[in-house]
């Protein structure tokens, strides 16, 4: 029997001109197309996926990441779904954003892949379109 996640993030690959580049309260991906490799994971809370695709505070972020060749990277959009009875609040899209990015360790995130603030027995479940290492993500820190 699976474990009950604390969260689900469904994740999609966008396509030119998807209407997911304007969701908020979400997270996204930069994933290379042929390994598959996060580079980058972040999210859209106060904003769109777009917005924060252009923002400018991500040029350094994206020239960082020159080598990966960008042009042929995929977009992902990970909507979170809550469980019944359970809403997602600012601080929690923060805690799962982070722990993935501790896990996972893209090389365009500087922030979280040493230490975060921790929120013990989280569990998050990755699912769709996910190019992550899992499928179930814990929170083990005490």
């Amino acid at each position: 029997m699976k474990p009950s996640a604390d969260a689900t993030i469904d994740w999609r690959v966008l396509e030119a001109g998807d209407d997911e580049l304007y969701s908020s309260q979400c997270l996204y991906v930069m994933a290379h197309p042929v390994t598959r490799k996060i580079l980058y994971l972040g999210k859209a809370d106060y904003s769109t996926v777009a917005r924060r695709l252009l923002c400018g505070s991500k040029l350094g972020v994206w020239e960082a990441l020159d080598s990966y060749d960008l042009e042929g990277c995929a977009v992902l959009v990970g909507q979170v779904q809550m469980p019944r009875g359970k809403r997602l609040s600012s601080k929690l899209l923060a805690n799962i954003e982070s722990l993935l990015i501790m896990i996972e360790q893209p090389p365009g995130n500087s922030h979280c892949k040493r230490s975060r603030l921790p929120r013990p027995g989280l569990l998050v479940r990755c699912v769709g379109d996910w190019k992550g290492r899992g499928e179930y993500y814990l929170d083990n820190h005490c």
